[in-house]
């Protein structure tokens, strides 16, 4: 078959349709969805301690969620993260003792206004860190309104305040109370660690119990009440824990512990503070307060929560208030035994008159013994300073008023 010319090849395309031009793919309509907020960098190490929120809206970014969080004081870090349950918040406080109130109030609430915020119900939980322990021994308490009486044979234990703890050592102070007689148990209170791992340093103050009464009045006798103290001044009183732990032996004649214990009063005491746990504890005795109860600290009675600095001020305000119900309700079963007694032809005033006159006449036969080390020095004199080397090898500064046990 002959091959046709060029010519006659042209002139047939040229009188050809044109060819369609090649079908292009419709563009794909995206569904209308909110904005999704960018997470952080993955290079960026996750935020601990933080509190890790869940249920966050799509649009949500760092900016939202620090309004989420403004109410506790404001947010110092946040991050936007996924992780194989899905999209997460990582949030830092500028307050970290607010950070355990967030979680509590935020947890499984709806949070946005779908004008700002994007309308959400978030979860919240604490990681990275734990609420520390913080404790509050019953002699800690106010004891305004504790009833007044006379000391009974059985008060062998001293509260003591203003112990010298920044100038001395915990056996300095052991050795100067060894001056009065004694000393069976010595325990000095210590603060809660301003960062893990480090030292509790002591407060200041403490518990003391003697071999006996009398060694116990001279130590009261030789230093201040809380009424009469001056700065700088030990300060001593009876033992409230010790009498408590007497039950209805004690010298108030009524069972306060019981006060604490019966009729929900330590619940009630827990919700008013607004704290999440609340134990009373003392060494020997099973825990008052529910389960998971923390070992105890000593064995005088105290109070343990696991709640922040915020809201311990509040559970000592909570304590205080049950405490002063509890002595003046002793007070006013003393003040009716009174009125009975002398109704009946007594007269306990004049009883405890005569008995506070044979204490005075027995103490004042025995010699006084030595202010605490940096306590009760005149004006212009050298406070008492530590000894340079080990008991009986120093020289007491002049002026000074050391124990009389510290002289060689």
């Amino acid at each position: 078959q002959a091959r046709p010319s060029p010519a006659a090849a042209a002139a047939a395309a040229a009188a050809a349709p044109a060819a369609a031009p090649a079908a292009q793919k419709p563009a794909a309509t995206a569904a209308v969805k909110p904005a999704v907020a960018k997470a952080t960098s993955a290079a960026e190490p996750p935020l601990t301690p933080c509190i890790v929120v869940r249920g966050i809206a799509p649009s949500w970014g760092e900016q939202q969620v620090k309004l989420a969080f403004a109410v506790f004081g404001g947010v110092s870090r946040a991050q936007i993260a996924e992780d194989t349950q899905g999209r997460l918040a990582r949030v830092q406080l500028k307050n970290t003792d607010n950070m355990q109130k967030a979680v509590d109030q935020l947890n499984g609430t709806q949070v946005g206004d779908n004008d700002l915020m994007e309308e959400c119900t978030i979860t919240c939980e604490l990681c990275g860190m734990t609420v520390p322990l913080r404790s509050v021994f019953i002699d800690e308490l106010d004891m305004s309104f504790r009833p007044k009486v006379e000391p009974s044979g059985t008060d062998r234990e001293v509260f003591m305040s203003n112990l010298p703890v920044a100038d001395c050592s915990e056996e300095d102070i052991r050795e100067w109370l060894t001056g009065f007689g004694q000393v069976e148990d010595l325990k000095l209170l210590r603060a809660v660690p301003s960062a893990a791992g480090a030292e509790r340093t002591p407060t200041g103050q403490g518990y003391v119990r003697f071999s006996s009464h009398s060694e116990a009045q001279e130590c009261i006798q030789a230093n201040s009440s809380a009424e009469h103290a001056e700065e700088g001044d030990v300060v001593g009183h009876w033992s409230e824990s010790e009498r408590m732990l007497q039950g209805s032996s004690s010298v108030y004649g009524y069972d306060l512990l019981s006060g604490f214990v019966a009729d929900g009063a330590l619940e009630a005491v827990k919700k008013a503070a607004k704290v999440r746990s609340l134990w009373l504890l003392r060494e020997g005795a099973q825990p008052v307060g529910g389960p998971k109860a923390p070992s105890p600290e000593a064995k005088q009675l105290h109070f343990i929560s696991d709640c922040s600095e915020a809201e311990l001020a509040e559970l000592k305000k909570q304590l205080e208030k049950a405490l002063k119900d509890l002595h003046q309700q002793s007070a006013n079963r003393n003040k009716r035994g009174s009125e009975a007694v002398d109704g009946a032809g007594g007269s306990s005033s004049s009883k405890s008159q005569h008995n506070r006159e044979s204490k005075e006449d027995t103490s004042s036969n025995k010699a006084p013994a030595g202010p605490p080390p940096g306590q009760h020095h005149s004006a212009g004199e050298a406070p008492w300073s530590r000894p340079p080397g080990p008991p009986g090898t120093w020289q007491p500064p002049a002026g000074s008023y050391p124990p009389a046990h510290q002289y060689p």
